[in-house]
């Protein structure tokens, strides 16, 4: 199961598992959370979203801004766990740079330390459930380093 935001997280990547909301700085209006540490591997500097609220069968754009402190290695993987009101629908682990290789972004493995600035593009599905989602994800090295933390928590009007 490939969840609408997956894109999000496949130029980043930490283990060190969730931090409390209180712990977390907002971006992209709020509907994103960087849960991270000075530590990661990976600062998130922004998060642009167009439009600034997903909306069901359209184009989201994605524009995330940031500095990679520390390499990042074949072996790294993100994890993306989702909510819908309350209600966990999984968990899937996804390998991070065959994704970025995948989807042909801007930094590919193995990635040395350089300020990111991607854009990509996705569409969130028509049939989406309407609800509250909570997603939290992570990604960390082969070598169990924390890559970035991030949450997102959105309430679906238009699904």
């Amino acid at each position: 199961m490939q969840f609408t935001f997956v894109p999000l997280f496949l130029a980043l990547t930490s283990a060190q598992g969730y931090l409390r909301p209180s712990a977390c700085r907002p971006l992209a209006n709020g509907l994103i959370s960087d849960c991270g540490s000075s530590t990661d591997a990976f600062q998130i500097k922004d998060v642009i979203l167009t439009p600034s609220i997903p909306v069901a069968g359209q184009p989201l754009e994605i524009n995330l801004i940031g500095d990679l402190k520390k390499e990042i290695t074949f072996g790294s993987v993100t994890s993306i766990s989702t909510k819908i009101n309350g209600s966990k629908l999984g968990t899937v682990e996804l390998d991070t740079c065959a994704i970025a290789k995948e989807r042909n972004l801007m930094v590919q493995c193995p990635a040395k330390p350089q300020h990111v600035d991607i854009k990509n593009t996705i569409k969130i599905p028509a049939y989406a459930p309407k609800g509250t989602y909570d997603i939290n994800a992570f990604g960390f090295t082969h070598d169990k380093v924390r890559i970035f933390n991030v949450t997102i928590k959105h309430t679906s009007k238009d699904y």
